[in-house]
């Protein structure tokens, strides 16, 4: 009896480690995850009122889902970032 325990209690702690340290790795980042994303920046920006940058941003989001891999989307999302910079004013200094 003390052996079926130990051989059951073996076989569950096996079955656990290979859970725990053999999941799949999550999915690579593909060139559509990329185009949904500057998507859903374009959402924001059309929300705000910004719709010259949300266009340039469904611009970008179509560029990005044809383009040839991962990198290249990447790529076109930093170009997009880049002039896609919050709009701020100047802070006035000026004692009263």
């Amino acid at each position: 009896m003390k052996k079926l325990i130990f051989a059951f209690g073996l076989v569950a702690l096996v079955a656990i480690f290979q859970q725990a340290f053999s999941q799949d790795k999550p999915q690579k980042e593909t060139p559509k995850d990329v185009g949904d994303r500057i998507d859903r920046n374009a959402d924001r920006d059309s929300n705000a009122g910004k719709d010259k940058s949300a266009q340039e941003g469904r611009e970008a989001a179509d560029r990005a889902r044809e383009a040839p891999n991962v990198d290249k989307a990447i790529g076109i999302e930093k170009d997009y970032n880049k002039g896609n910079k919050p709009e701020s004013k100047p802070v006035d200094r000026k004692p009263h």
